[in-house]
């Protein structure tokens, strides 16, 4: 039986292949035999196979092993928070603009763990990586859109955000779907959307 390494163009036969060292014997690449194979004749696809895939296994074993010394390696990287402290800042929309209690605790409910000073944690965001990713998303919200101040913003930027506030509902955009998943309470429903629309037809 003849054996072939189409990529070399090597071309031995089954009694050739006995004066091969054992480094030599993998270097022929698994190929499809053409034709049918005797009786007697030498396979060298079965051991070539196996040998690939405990290197593989081997090498998944180690990648899992690294990962998880990274992973207890990160929980000790420091976990802030972007809370600024739990008191009510002078310059919040409850302080500086007349908006009724339904409003804000809608506001409060599905908006305020991202735009305001007084995020909640859940415990999940003692956990690394979890805790970079949140705190990122709630740095970017706080620096479009902070209820706490929102007393120091010009009027020009308060119209724009409360467009932006009915566009973004409108589109299902926000609150954030990951956001929602985890916190089924934060989902409006069309009333809540209605009371959001009329409270900002009311400040335009």
């Amino acid at each position: 039986m003849n054996i072939c390494n189409p990529q070399k163009g090597w071309r031995f036969s089954s009694a050739d292949v006995g004066v091969f060292t054992k480094h030599q014997s993998r270097r022929i690449t698994p190929f499809p035999f053409r034709g049918r194979v005797g009786e007697g004749a030498l396979c060298v696809l079965a051991p070539l196979r196996a040998l690939r895939e405990k290197k593989t296994k081997k090498m998944i074993k180690k990648i899992i092993f690294f990962l998880g010394i990274v992973f207890i390696a990160i929980q000790f990287y420091p976990r802030n928070n972007n809370n600024v402290g739990n008191k009510k800042s002078n310059f919040s929309l409850a302080v500086s603009e007349t908006t009724s209690d339904s409003v804000l605790q809608i506001l409060k409910t599905s908006c305020y763990d991202c735009h305001s000073n007084n995020s909640v944690y859940p415990w999940y965001t003692n956990i690394q990586p979890f805790s970079w990713w949140i705190n990122h998303h709630i740095y970017e919200g706080k620096e479009y859109l902070n209820f706490d101040e929102w007393g120091t913003y010009t009027l020009k930027k308060k119209k724009h955000i409360l467009h932006e506030i009915e566009e973004q509902i409108e589109k299902g955009e926000m609150p954030l779907e990951s956001y929602r998943w985890i916190h089924k309470n934060a989902v409006l429903t069309q009333q809540q959307k209605k009371m959001i629309y009329d409270w900002v037809k009311g400040n335009e």
